[in-house]
Protein backbone atom coordinates (compact mmCIF):
# COMPACT_ATOMS: atom_id res chain seq x y z
CA UNK A 1 0.00 0.00 0.00
CA UNK A 2 1.47 3.54 -0.75
CA UNK A 3 2.05 5.65 2.56
CA UNK A 4 0.53 9.26 2.63
CA UNK A 5 1.60 11.97 4.67
CA UNK A 6 -1.54 13.71 5.90
CA UNK A 7 -1.86 17.03 5.40
CA UNK A 8 -4.51 19.58 5.82
CA UNK A 9 -3.46 21.29 2.87
CA UNK A 10 -5.01 18.16 0.99
CA UNK A 11 -9.01 18.46 0.97
CA UNK A 12 -9.61 15.28 -0.19
CA UNK A 13 -7.86 11.44 -0.06
CA UNK A 14 -9.16 9.00 -1.83
CA UNK A 15 -8.48 5.04 -0.65
CA UNK A 16 -9.57 2.00 -2.85
CA UNK A 17 -8.42 -1.16 -2.78
CA UNK A 18 -10.84 -4.66 -2.76
CA UNK A 19 -10.08 -5.63 1.17
CA UNK A 20 -12.61 -3.27 2.90
CA UNK A 21 -10.50 -4.01 6.26
CA UNK A 22 -7.31 -2.95 4.69
CA UNK A 23 -8.44 0.75 3.35
CA UNK A 24 -10.52 1.17 6.69
CA UNK A 25 -7.15 1.12 8.35
CA UNK A 26 -5.72 3.22 6.11
CA UNK A 27 -8.73 5.64 6.31
CA UNK A 28 -8.27 5.20 10.42
CA UNK A 29 -4.76 6.15 10.31
CA UNK A 30 -5.09 8.96 8.17
CA UNK A 31 -7.79 10.53 10.43
CA UNK A 32 -6.23 9.80 13.87
CA UNK A 33 -3.51 12.27 12.35
CA UNK A 34 -6.05 15.05 11.87
CA UNK A 35 -8.17 14.57 14.63
CA UNK A 36 -7.19 13.02 17.70
CA UNK A 37 -9.36 10.00 19.16
CA UNK A 38 -11.11 11.95 21.85
CA UNK A 39 -11.86 15.02 19.59
CA UNK A 40 -13.51 12.14 16.92
CA UNK A 41 -16.65 12.72 18.43
CA UNK A 42 -17.26 16.24 17.45
CA UNK A 43 -14.69 16.45 14.70
CA UNK A 44 -15.55 13.31 12.35
CA UNK A 45 -18.76 12.81 10.17
CA UNK A 46 -18.72 9.37 8.92
CA UNK A 47 -21.45 8.32 6.01
CA UNK A 48 -21.32 4.39 5.52
CA UNK A 49 -22.21 4.78 2.13
CA UNK A 50 -22.37 1.07 0.91
CA UNK A 51 -25.19 0.74 -1.42
CA UNK A 52 -27.89 -1.93 -2.53
CA UNK A 53 -29.59 0.80 -4.62
CA UNK A 54 -29.40 4.04 -6.93
CA UNK A 55 -31.57 5.58 -4.20
CA UNK A 56 -29.51 5.02 -1.38
CA UNK A 57 -26.43 6.16 -3.25
CA UNK A 58 -28.16 9.10 -3.96
CA UNK A 59 -29.03 9.78 -0.30
CA UNK A 60 -24.90 8.80 0.45
CA UNK A 61 -23.95 11.81 -1.76
CA UNK A 62 -26.13 14.12 -0.86
CA UNK A 63 -25.16 13.83 2.86
CA UNK A 64 -21.66 14.10 2.03
CA UNK A 65 -22.18 17.26 -0.08
CA UNK A 66 -23.89 18.85 2.97
CA UNK A 67 -21.12 17.14 5.61
CA UNK A 68 -18.07 18.79 3.80
CA UNK A 69 -19.95 22.15 3.43
CA UNK A 70 -20.98 22.40 6.91
CA UNK A 71 -18.71 23.53 9.51
CA UNK A 72 -17.83 21.28 12.48
CA UNK A 73 -17.94 21.79 16.52
CA UNK A 74 -14.26 21.94 16.53
CA UNK A 75 -14.27 25.39 14.54
CA UNK A 76 -11.61 25.11 11.90
CA UNK A 77 -11.11 21.18 12.05
CA UNK A 78 -13.46 18.61 10.27
CA UNK A 79 -13.37 15.33 8.31
CA UNK A 80 -16.10 13.71 6.50
CA UNK A 81 -15.89 10.10 5.53
CA UNK A 82 -17.49 8.54 3.01
CA UNK A 83 -16.95 5.13 3.87
CA UNK A 84 -17.40 1.97 1.51
CA UNK A 85 -18.68 3.71 -1.27
CA UNK A 86 -19.03 1.19 -3.67
CA UNK A 87 -20.73 2.88 -6.44
CA UNK A 88 -17.42 4.51 -7.74
CA UNK A 89 -17.07 1.63 -10.50
CA UNK A 90 -18.42 0.62 -13.35
CA UNK A 91 -21.42 -1.33 -11.43
CA UNK A 92 -24.91 -0.92 -12.42
CA UNK A 93 -25.15 1.57 -9.80
CA UNK A 94 -21.86 3.20 -10.28
CA UNK A 95 -23.01 3.76 -13.90
CA UNK A 96 -26.75 5.17 -13.23
CA UNK A 97 -26.68 8.64 -15.11
CA UNK A 98 -28.09 10.01 -11.38
CA UNK A 99 -25.36 8.69 -9.55
CA UNK A 100 -23.03 9.51 -12.05
CA UNK A 101 -24.25 13.39 -12.05
CA UNK A 102 -23.82 13.84 -8.36
CA UNK A 103 -20.15 12.70 -8.31
CA UNK A 104 -19.61 15.13 -10.66
CA UNK A 105 -21.14 17.51 -8.43
CA UNK A 106 -19.50 16.38 -5.12
CA UNK A 107 -16.30 16.51 -7.30
CA UNK A 108 -16.89 20.24 -8.61
CA UNK A 109 -17.77 20.70 -4.98
CA UNK A 110 -14.24 19.86 -4.21
CA UNK A 111 -12.68 21.79 -7.02
CA UNK A 112 -13.86 25.30 -5.90
CA UNK A 113 -12.51 24.18 -2.44
CA UNK A 114 -13.98 22.78 0.92
CA UNK A 115 -14.02 25.38 3.73
CA UNK A 116 -10.64 25.77 5.61
CA UNK A 117 -9.58 22.65 7.67
CA UNK A 118 -11.88 20.52 6.32
CA UNK A 119 -10.58 16.94 4.70
CA UNK A 120 -12.81 14.14 3.03
CA UNK A 121 -11.74 10.83 2.98
CA UNK A 122 -13.45 8.25 0.86
CA UNK A 123 -12.99 4.86 1.27
CA UNK A 124 -14.15 2.59 -2.26
CA UNK A 125 -13.45 -1.19 -3.35
CA UNK A 126 -13.14 -0.01 -6.92
CA UNK A 127 -12.86 2.94 -8.58
CA UNK A 128 -13.65 4.03 -12.22
CA UNK A 129 -10.46 6.42 -13.51
CA UNK A 130 -12.22 8.00 -15.93
CA UNK A 131 -14.57 9.80 -12.78
CA UNK A 132 -14.40 13.43 -12.49
CA UNK A 133 -13.80 12.93 -8.82
CA UNK A 134 -11.18 10.75 -9.62
CA UNK A 135 -9.51 13.23 -11.79
CA UNK A 136 -10.25 15.65 -9.34
CA UNK A 137 -9.21 13.81 -6.18
CA UNK A 138 -5.67 13.00 -7.77
CA UNK A 139 -5.14 16.79 -9.13
CA UNK A 140 -6.06 18.42 -5.58
CA UNK A 141 -5.61 16.00 -3.10
CA UNK A 142 -4.00 12.32 -2.60
CA UNK A 143 -5.16 8.66 -4.25
CA UNK A 144 -4.13 6.05 -2.46
CA UNK A 145 -4.30 2.24 -3.83
CA UNK A 146 -3.32 -0.84 -2.57
CA UNK A 147 -3.82 -4.67 -4.02
CA UNK A 148 -5.42 -7.74 -2.86
CA UNK A 149 -2.59 -10.42 -1.99
CA UNK A 150 -2.30 -12.89 -4.41
CA UNK A 151 -4.29 -16.26 -3.55
CA UNK A 152 -1.20 -18.13 -2.79
CA UNK A 153 0.22 -15.26 -0.55
CA UNK A 154 -3.20 -14.59 1.36
CA UNK A 155 -3.00 -17.81 4.03
CA UNK A 156 0.87 -16.22 4.87
CA UNK A 157 -0.49 -13.17 5.96
CA UNK A 158 -3.95 -13.73 7.22
CA UNK A 159 -2.63 -16.84 9.51
CA UNK A 160 -0.46 -14.05 11.43
CA UNK A 161 -3.36 -11.65 11.42
CA UNK A 162 -5.88 -14.02 13.13
CA UNK A 163 -3.37 -14.99 15.51
CA UNK A 164 -2.84 -11.30 16.68
CA UNK A 165 -6.75 -10.83 16.99
CA UNK A 166 -7.31 -13.75 18.97
CA UNK A 167 -3.96 -12.58 21.27
CA UNK A 168 -5.91 -9.16 21.92
CA UNK A 169 -8.99 -10.72 22.65
CA UNK A 170 -7.31 -13.05 25.02
CA UNK A 171 -7.65 -15.99 23.39
CA UNK A 172 -4.95 -18.85 23.34
CA UNK A 173 -5.10 -20.59 19.71
CA UNK A 174 -2.82 -23.28 19.02
CA UNK A 175 -0.75 -23.21 15.41
CA UNK A 176 -3.41 -25.83 14.45
CA UNK A 177 -6.37 -24.19 15.57
CA UNK A 178 -5.28 -20.68 13.89
CA UNK A 179 -4.66 -22.91 10.89
CA UNK A 180 -7.94 -24.65 10.89
CA UNK A 181 -9.78 -21.14 11.90
CA UNK A 182 -8.49 -19.45 8.68
CA UNK A 183 -8.95 -22.51 6.53
CA UNK A 184 -12.51 -22.16 6.99
CA UNK A 185 -13.35 -18.86 7.65
CA UNK A 186 -11.16 -17.44 4.45
CA UNK A 187 -8.70 -15.07 4.38
CA UNK A 188 -10.44 -11.84 3.62
CA UNK A 189 -9.56 -9.69 7.13
CA UNK A 190 -13.03 -8.50 7.83
CA UNK A 191 -14.24 -11.71 7.39
CA UNK A 192 -11.58 -12.99 9.56
CA UNK A 193 -12.34 -10.02 12.41
CA UNK A 194 -15.79 -10.86 12.68
CA UNK A 195 -15.65 -15.01 13.05
CA UNK A 196 -13.27 -14.39 16.10
CA UNK A 197 -15.58 -11.87 17.64
CA UNK A 198 -17.98 -14.05 16.90
CA UNK A 199 -15.84 -16.95 18.70
CA UNK A 200 -14.74 -14.61 21.69
CA UNK A 201 -18.24 -14.39 22.91
CA UNK A 202 -19.17 -17.99 22.69
CA UNK A 203 -16.18 -19.38 24.36
CA UNK A 204 -17.34 -16.72 27.32
CA UNK A 205 -14.58 -17.81 30.59
CA UNK A 206 -12.99 -20.46 28.33
CA UNK A 207 -10.65 -18.92 26.53
CA UNK A 208 -8.41 -21.62 25.16
CA UNK A 209 -9.96 -22.48 21.73
CA UNK A 210 -9.98 -25.97 20.58
CA UNK A 211 -10.79 -27.53 16.98
CA UNK A 212 -14.36 -28.44 18.17
CA UNK A 213 -14.66 -24.78 19.04
CA UNK A 214 -13.35 -24.04 15.07
CA UNK A 215 -15.87 -26.73 13.74
CA UNK A 216 -19.31 -24.96 15.79
CA UNK A 217 -19.13 -21.14 15.59
CA UNK A 218 -16.56 -20.25 12.27
CA UNK A 219 -19.10 -19.98 9.18
CA UNK A 220 -17.76 -21.47 6.37
CA UNK A 221 -16.93 -18.91 3.80
CA UNK A 222 -13.62 -19.43 2.65
CA UNK A 223 -13.14 -18.72 -1.19
CA UNK A 224 -11.46 -21.50 -2.94
CA UNK A 225 -9.34 -20.87 -6.31
CA UNK A 226 -8.92 -22.90 -9.48
CA UNK A 227 -5.18 -23.44 -8.45
CA UNK A 228 -6.78 -25.49 -5.90
CA UNK A 229 -8.53 -27.91 -7.70
CA UNK A 230 -5.37 -28.25 -9.81
CA UNK A 231 -3.22 -29.09 -6.87
CA UNK A 232 -5.32 -31.58 -5.74
CA UNK A 233 -6.11 -33.34 -8.32
CA UNK A 234 -2.41 -33.57 -9.36
CA UNK A 235 -1.40 -34.95 -5.64
CA UNK A 236 -4.25 -37.37 -6.74
CA UNK A 237 -6.32 -36.34 -3.97
CA UNK A 238 -9.96 -37.58 -5.09
CA UNK A 239 -11.97 -36.68 -2.05
CA UNK A 240 -10.39 -33.06 -1.60
CA UNK A 241 -10.94 -32.90 -5.23
CA UNK A 242 -14.19 -33.68 -5.49
CA UNK A 243 -15.37 -31.27 -2.48
CA UNK A 244 -13.19 -28.07 -4.10
CA UNK A 245 -15.01 -28.65 -7.53
CA UNK A 246 -18.54 -29.07 -5.63
CA UNK A 247 -17.26 -25.38 -4.36
CA UNK A 248 -15.69 -23.95 -7.41
CA UNK A 249 -19.17 -24.44 -9.34
CA UNK A 250 -20.67 -23.37 -6.45
CA UNK A 251 -18.74 -20.05 -6.56
CA UNK A 252 -19.78 -20.20 -10.36
CA UNK A 253 -16.22 -20.68 -11.83
CA UNK A 254 -16.87 -21.88 -15.43
CA UNK A 255 -15.98 -25.48 -15.93
CA UNK A 256 -14.11 -24.47 -19.19
CA UNK A 257 -11.73 -22.88 -17.32
CA UNK A 258 -11.26 -25.31 -14.69
CA UNK A 259 -10.72 -27.41 -17.81
CA UNK A 260 -8.03 -24.66 -18.85
CA UNK A 261 -5.97 -24.94 -15.79
CA UNK A 262 -5.79 -28.61 -15.65
CA UNK A 263 -4.53 -28.85 -18.84
CA UNK A 264 -2.17 -25.93 -18.30
CA UNK A 265 -1.03 -28.29 -15.18
CA UNK A 266 -0.99 -31.24 -16.50
CA UNK A 267 1.32 -30.13 -19.37
CA UNK A 268 3.97 -28.60 -17.21
CA UNK A 269 3.69 -31.96 -15.23
CA UNK A 270 4.42 -33.72 -18.45
CA UNK A 271 7.68 -31.57 -19.33
CA UNK A 272 9.10 -32.15 -15.92
CA UNK A 273 8.41 -35.88 -15.71
CA UNK A 274 10.48 -35.98 -18.86
CA UNK A 275 12.97 -33.84 -17.44
CA UNK A 276 12.79 -36.05 -14.91
CA UNK A 277 13.07 -39.10 -17.51
CA UNK A 278 16.52 -37.58 -19.00
CA UNK A 279 18.71 -36.93 -15.80
CA UNK A 280 18.09 -32.82 -16.53
CA UNK A 281 16.61 -32.19 -12.66
CA UNK A 282 16.06 -33.99 -9.42
CA UNK A 283 13.87 -33.94 -6.52
CA UNK A 284 15.99 -33.06 -3.41
CA UNK A 285 14.57 -32.61 -0.14
CA UNK A 286 11.43 -31.01 -1.60
CA UNK A 287 13.56 -28.85 -3.52
CA UNK A 288 14.20 -28.93 -7.73
CA UNK A 289 17.79 -28.82 -8.32
CA UNK A 290 19.77 -29.54 -11.62
CA UNK A 291 21.21 -33.14 -13.21
CA UNK A 292 23.22 -32.93 -16.31
CA UNK A 293 21.51 -30.11 -18.14
CA UNK A 294 23.07 -27.93 -20.55
CA UNK A 295 22.36 -24.34 -20.39
CA UNK A 296 20.73 -24.38 -23.52
CA UNK A 297 18.66 -27.20 -22.39
CA UNK A 298 17.59 -25.63 -19.41
CA UNK A 299 16.54 -22.44 -21.42
CA UNK A 300 14.53 -24.26 -23.70
CA UNK A 301 12.79 -26.47 -20.67
CA UNK A 302 11.82 -22.47 -18.98
CA UNK A 303 10.53 -21.39 -22.55
CA UNK A 304 7.89 -24.45 -22.45
CA UNK A 305 7.16 -24.74 -18.67
CA UNK A 306 6.13 -20.75 -19.63
CA UNK A 307 5.77 -20.15 -15.91
CA UNK A 308 7.58 -18.06 -13.75
CA UNK A 309 6.71 -18.93 -10.51
CA UNK A 310 8.85 -22.64 -11.39
CA UNK A 311 12.01 -20.35 -11.30
CA UNK A 312 11.48 -20.55 -7.51
CA UNK A 313 13.12 -24.22 -6.55
CA UNK A 314 10.84 -24.59 -4.16
CA UNK A 315 7.64 -23.97 -6.30
CA UNK A 316 9.21 -26.11 -8.49
CA UNK A 317 10.29 -28.50 -6.34
CA UNK A 318 6.35 -29.13 -5.50
CA UNK A 319 5.39 -29.11 -9.08
CA UNK A 320 8.65 -32.23 -9.80
CA UNK A 321 7.30 -33.99 -6.93
CA UNK A 322 3.47 -34.27 -8.35
CA UNK A 323 5.25 -35.32 -11.58
CA UNK A 324 6.72 -38.19 -9.65
CA UNK A 325 3.71 -39.53 -8.74
CA UNK A 326 2.92 -40.81 -12.49
CA UNK A 327 4.88 -42.07 -15.37
CA UNK A 328 5.03 -40.29 -18.46
CA UNK A 329 2.29 -42.37 -20.52
CA UNK A 330 0.32 -41.68 -17.30
CA UNK A 331 0.36 -37.90 -17.95
CA UNK A 332 -0.07 -38.01 -20.99
CA UNK A 333 -3.28 -40.23 -20.90
CA UNK A 334 -4.65 -37.74 -18.83
CA UNK A 335 -3.72 -35.07 -20.98
CA UNK A 336 -5.47 -36.59 -23.42
CA UNK A 337 -8.84 -37.30 -21.03
CA UNK A 338 -8.55 -33.10 -20.28
CA UNK A 339 -8.73 -32.43 -24.27
CA UNK A 340 -11.24 -35.15 -24.25
CA UNK A 341 -13.63 -33.26 -21.68
CA UNK A 342 -12.81 -29.68 -22.87
CA UNK A 343 -14.29 -30.91 -26.25
CA UNK A 344 -17.52 -32.77 -24.70
CA UNK A 345 -17.88 -29.82 -22.58
CA UNK A 346 -18.72 -27.58 -25.22
CA UNK A 347 -20.43 -29.97 -27.77
CA UNK A 348 -22.33 -32.07 -25.18
CA UNK A 349 -25.52 -32.19 -23.72
CA UNK A 350 -24.29 -34.09 -20.73
CA UNK A 351 -24.04 -31.97 -17.93
CA UNK A 352 -20.98 -30.00 -16.86
CA UNK A 353 -20.47 -30.96 -13.25
CA UNK A 354 -20.91 -34.57 -14.19
CA UNK A 355 -18.04 -34.43 -17.08
CA UNK A 356 -15.78 -32.79 -14.67
CA UNK A 357 -16.78 -35.43 -12.07
CA UNK A 358 -15.79 -38.42 -14.09
CA UNK A 359 -12.35 -36.34 -15.26
CA UNK A 360 -10.89 -36.14 -11.65
CA UNK A 361 -12.24 -39.84 -10.99
CA UNK A 362 -10.03 -41.03 -13.97
CA UNK A 363 -7.33 -38.70 -13.05
CA UNK A 364 -7.03 -39.56 -9.20
CA UNK A 365 -7.48 -43.33 -9.62
CA UNK A 366 -4.22 -44.67 -8.77
CA UNK A 367 -3.17 -48.52 -10.17
CA UNK A 368 -4.13 -51.59 -7.98
CA UNK A 369 -1.31 -53.52 -7.44
CA UNK A 370 -1.28 -55.45 -10.86
CA UNK A 371 -2.61 -52.04 -12.53
CA UNK A 372 -0.81 -50.80 -15.07
CA UNK A 373 1.85 -48.10 -14.33
CA UNK A 374 1.50 -46.80 -18.29
CA UNK A 375 -2.65 -45.90 -17.25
Amino acid sequence: MTAAKVSTKTPVYLIHGEDEFTGTTKAKELIRQIIPPEDEILGLEMINARSDTVDEALVFLKQCREAVQTLGFLGNRKVTWLRNANFLDQSIIGKSKEVRARLKDLAEVIQSGLPEGHILVVTTPQVDEKLELYQVCKAAGAVIGYEAAKPWQRDKSAIPFAARLCQELGLTASNDVISALVRKSGTDSRQIQQEIEKLSVYMGDTRTVRIEDIEAVISPSRELFAWNLEDTVANRDLGASLRILRQLLFQKEAPIRLISGLESRFRSLLILREALDKGWIRLSNKFMTKGAITPEQEQLMYQALNDNRLKNPYAAGMRTKQATDFTYAQLDHCRQLILKTRRQLVSSSIPDSWLMDMLIVKICKKPGKAGNKTG
